[in-house]
């Protein structure tokens, strides 16, 4: 049997509901200014998830100095 397994952030989950709700009450014809801004949001929520994961690999490759002791 197979199966299909989605993994998507909040910001992947809320832009692809919002598309689907925005086609299923336009009926496949959704004015122009709708797909811009739903094109515009996936971009944004592409980079937002980008940097997240640049940030989360620095943070997790960090080695933090030894202490140092003042005498």
């Amino acid at each position: 049997m197979r199966v299909e397994v989605q993994f998507r952030t909040i910001a992947m989950d809320f832009w692809a509901s919002l598309e689907h709700k925005t086609y299923y009450k336009y009926d496949a014809q959704v004015p122009q200014h709708l797909i811009d801004g739903l094109t515009e949001a996936a971009e944004a929520a592409a980079h937002l998830d980008e940097t997240m994961e640049r940030l989360h690999h620095e943070v997790r490759g960090y080695q933090p100095s030894a202490p140092t002791i003042a005498i």
